[in-house]
């Protein structure tokens, strides 16, 4: 009995041992996937030669070694991707060689040379009607399916901001996953059109990125605030836009074109990876806030898989109560609107019998604020997991002085081929939960957001995207983009 007591104990701590290295000499676990200290523009494409045992409790605690090492794994990929993607570019949408992320803040970003969905699935817009001029984002509105809009994917709702204008939000995709649907897929087909669909008649399976420097399909996802013209948007990303409205959205009946300035608030970025093997089916999640969008609800703990949560099941909360004290300026909350009845938080605003109509100046979403006077009261339903908490800090340390330490990671989700004893239709993800407040404010909690029969996690990225179909029914490798087929 001594001899096999041993002999667990022994396989306990070898198994220990082998995390504990891991961490350690996992070389992307630095601020550069090369494994040095210092910001740079090299985007990650893969995790090669991290091993994830199979039946992983997907944790997300700190305090010892754990399974949270393959969570923080995925944390550095998402946070080196960030930093690339928004690292300054050249005329050629290369990364510069002359300046870096924290030195120049002004020049378009890498990701703003990616195609946008127009690029890929044309014939949704209307021919454009203002004229861009010198703006680099041009956010659209012009027909009923359009590519940049103002209303929160799966709902019907807008975000309002706390000055009372709309959240816009813009879509992009990389050459990768552009070829593919172009026609660079297996059967040569162009998926860009219904028709392309039909005849492809098969699932899709997107391109997986391969060490050192072949990446997978990306898609990136941004969501905007307006700062209208003399608004103060320091401490934000910022770039010059034009939004047009279409006058079916116009209270005035007339179109607009609205050149604002647009700070970023929310970034999600999903890439499909070759390893660690049994998990590249699902691809990596990874979602971006602004530090001061919105505060934490009252009593929020971290998600149940952690030692710290004091919650219990694997359901999402059921509502998400104000803070008792939140004396912050946020971007989505304001203290002082504290009416019980009206003022409760992650509510859509008051749905039109037509569409919602924007304002030919600011505030633009003037027609729908709370009590005429606030935007929509958003709440922090899950506090940010501490792995990502942990790798954001070194992030925002090697930062420095610079704006980008105003955004956080609010976590990476990653997924094996359905766990033990569960059909392998069902993605295991960890962590289960991970939502943006500015890309999913009403998908938060079960009182609006996903039902269970949608998926086993609600509040989950791979649940949600592993539903998507293109518009023959064909499984569309969780992209949901296949819709804009025409």
């Amino acid at each position: 009995m001594n001899q096999i007591r041993i002999s667990v104990l022994l396989a306990v701590l070898c198994l220990l041992a082998s995390k504990i290295i891991q961490a350690q000499d996992y070389k992307q676990n630095a601020i550069c996937v090369d494994g040095s200290s210092t910001l740079c523009s090299t985007l990650p494409v893969d995790l090669p030669d991290l091993k994830v045992r199979l039946g992983y409790n997907p944790d997300t605690n700190v305090a010892e070694p754990g399974d949270y090492v393959a969570q923080i794994n995925f944390d550095y990929f998402a946070w080196q991707m960030f930093v690339a993607l928004n690292w300054p570019a050249d005329s050629q949408g290369q990364p510069s060689t002359t300046s870096t992320i924290t030195s120049d803040t002004t020049s378009p970003r890498v990701w703003e040379y990616y195609k946008s969905v127009s690029d890929v699935y044309g014939g949704n817009d209307a021919p454009a009607k203002c004229d861009r001029g010198s703006n680099r984002l041009l956010v659209t509105k012009t027909s009923k399916i359009s590519t940049n809009s103002f209303i929160e994917p799966f709902t019907s709702w807008p975000l309002i901001d706390s000055a009372g204008n709309f959240v816009v939000y813009d879509i992009r995709l990389n050459e990768v996953e552009a070829n593919y649907i172009l026609g660079g897929n297996s059967k040569g087909i162009d998926l860009s059109t219904k028709s392309g669909q039909e005849k492809f008649d098969q699932a899709w399976d997107f391109p997986t990125g391969q060490a050192p420097d072949k990446p997978g399909a990306m898609e990136i996802k941004t969501a905007w605030r307006v700062f209208p013209q003399g608004a103060d948007s320091s401490g934000f990303f910022t770039l010059p836009g034009m939004i047009e409205v279409d006058a079916s959205n116009s209270a005035s009946g007339e179109s607009l074109c609205l050149d604002v300035t647009l700070g970023l608030v929310g970034m999600h970025i999903m890439q499909k990876i070759s390893n660690p093997e049994k998990f590249s089916d699902y691809w990596v999640w990874a979602t971006f806030e602004h530090k001061f969008n919105a505060p934490y609800a009252e009593g929020t703990t971290p998600s149940q898989v952690n030692d710290q949560a004091t919650a219990s099941g694997i359901e999402p909360l059921s509502s998400c109560p104000r803070p008792k004290i939140s004396s912050r300026s946020w971007s989505f909350f304001n203290s002082d609107c504290t009416a019980p009845d009206i003022c409760k938080p992650n509510l859509p605003p008051a749905k039109p019998k037509g569409n919602y109509l924007w304002q030919a100046t600011a505030p633009f979403a003037k027609l729908y604020l709370i009590d005429n006077a606030y935007g929509t009261q958003v709440t922090r339903c899950w506090a940010i997991y501490e792995t990502a908490l942990t790798v954001t800090k070194q992030f925002q340390t090697a930062m420095g002085t610079s704006l980008w330490t105003n955004y956080q990671l609010v976590g990476a989700q990653w997924a094996q081929n359905g766990s033990e004893g569960a059909p392998s239709i069902v993605p295991f993800s960890a962590p289960y939960y991970l939502t943006n407040t500015t890309l999913e404010t009403y998908l938060q909690i079960n009182e609006i957001g996903l039902k269970p029969h949608l998926g086993p996690a609600p509040g989950s990225c791979i649940a949600c995207h592993n539903m998507a179909t293109d518009t023959a029914k064909n499984p569309s490798d969780f992209s949901f983009l296949s819709g804009y087929a025409k």
